[in-house]
């Protein structure tokens, strides 16, 4: 069975007997399910809060923890749990859904604890070996009090791309948080069957926000950041991406009635058709920025 995010739920949770991991994310635009995978796979192992599947080489992930000390403890958590978990794989793509993401706690703004927890993870297991491994990934708000994360990996070979247009995120200064992101800007896997996927993008330039507050000036600048990391990961992969399909894109906006101008933003260019559209409403990582855009070309499965 195909293993699929679903929008729209009043409470994050997940349903392994149908493949379902369900997001309390509003839904706005498009059929609210995404496959992780264009193809079935077998789950393997699953719990209360977790399940794994896997299929042809790809393996993927679910996990839904509640958040029962702090924002920091939880997404440690859940990434030694992920990192443990494929430890034999590569890391190719990751969701994170972090519930109150630009809320303070203690002082400090929910995302900026997950990011701490999750840089801890990360150098625990890799050490200096980190920024290597990290992944194209996104992480925006959930409209309840669970952290979602959504893995996939591969046993194949998976490159990872920046864009030159922006700094690593996992060299942001300081000012952005107690420890950088942890994330690449697109994952590729190369072969006859290619895949490729472009991080949650917005308005960035080196590490700055572009157009606080302006829709229109923040759609162009991630528009261009778009354009110009597709480019970067076609070339680096050195294979018509075209040949997988069209590819699937996902938008997260703040405020719902942004939904028809970052559709037509998504119209303009051509990454994707409305029939492979979500746009959910979801808080953004900053809170000057509207909106996120993603996009995805999945490997095919059999």
């Amino acid at each position: 069975m195909p293993i699929r995010v679903v929008f729209g739920a009043k409470k994050s949770g997940l349903d392994p007997a149908n493949g379902d991991i369900h997001v309390a994310t509003p839904m706005l635009l498009g059929s609210g399910v995404e496959d992780l995978v264009a193809g079935p796979q077998d789950i393997f192992e699953q719990s209360e809060h977790h399940f794994i599947s896997e299929s042809e080489g790809w393996l993927s992930a679910a996990y839904v923890l509640p958040i029962r000390s702090t924002m920091a403890d939880t997404a440690h958590e859940a990434y030694q749990r992920v990192l443990r978990d494929f430890a034999d794989a590569q890391l190719v793509r990751i969701w994170n859904f972090v519930p109150g993401i630009n809320e303070e706690v203690d002082g400090l703004e929910n995302y900026r604890a997950f990011c701490l927890g999750r840089h801890e993870a990360f150098v625990e297991h890799f050490g200096a070996r980190a920024n290597e491994q990290y992944c194209s990934a996104s992480a925006v708000g959930v409209d309840d009090d669970c952290l979602v994360v959504n893995v996939l990996g591969t046993h194949r070979r998976a490159l990872h791309q920046e864009n030159p247009l922006q700094e690593p995120a996992y060299n942001y200064p300081e000012r952005y948080g107690p420890r950088p992101p942890c994330f690449s800007r697109a994952s590729y896997v190369p072969g006859e069957s290619p895949a490729l996927y472009i991080s949650g993008t917005a308005s960035v330039r080196g590490s700055e926000s572009i157009s606080p507050g302006d829709l229109a000036g923040q759609l162009k600048v991630t528009g261009e950041n778009l354009d110009r990391i597709i480019a970067e990961s076609v070339s680096s992969l050195g294979q018509d991406i075209k040949s997988v399909g069209q590819a699937y894109g996902r938008a997260y906006v703040r405020h719902p009635e942004h939904m028809d101008a970052v559709m037509a933003c998504i119209d303009e260019h051509a990454w994707c058709t409305r029939e492979r559209t979500n746009i959910v409403r979801s808080d953004i990582c900053r809170s000057e920025l509207l909106v996120e855009i993603e996009l995805s070309w999945p490997a095919v499965l059999t």
